[in-house]
């Protein structure tokens, strides 16, 4: 996973730098919202975002905000077991997590998200 912003780096364009099997998925987490529905949209938008890359369908929003963090491992499992080569997450703004955090709006989204990129 790449935590991004960096001015030397380009985000989006990490792809051309890399092996053919090699793919990038990118998340703006600007476009998430104030999360008031909990953690789950936090992972709808990289759920998402990934789906668009790997050609594997998300998980079901409902099944995201109602049990996120099953739903979210499970749906890493899937795609690591389906894809060829590798898989980079590229998570630009990241900075929003510590803003949801800081607002209580969703204290456990950042251990949520670094359980399910721990695996």
């Amino acid at each position: 996973m790449v935590i991004g912003g960096w001015e030397n780096f380009d985000l989006l364009n990490a792809s051309n730098c890399l092996g053919a099997k090699i793919q990038v998925a990118y998340v703006n987490l600007l476009l998430v919202g104030d999360c008031s529905q909990g953690v789950g949209e936090l992972l709808i938008a990289i759920t998402d975002a990934i789906a668009k890359t790997v050609k594997i369908p998300p998980p079901g929003d409902r099944d995201l905000l109602d049990l996120p963090h099953r739903t979210f491992e499970r749906y890493i499992e899937q795609v690591i077991a389906n894809i060829e080569g590798g898989l980079i997450v590229a998570v630009d703004e990241f900075e929003k997590i510590e803003e949801l955090i800081e607002a209580r709006k969703s204290i456990e989204v950042l251990s949520a998200f670094c359980v399910a990129w721990c695996k």
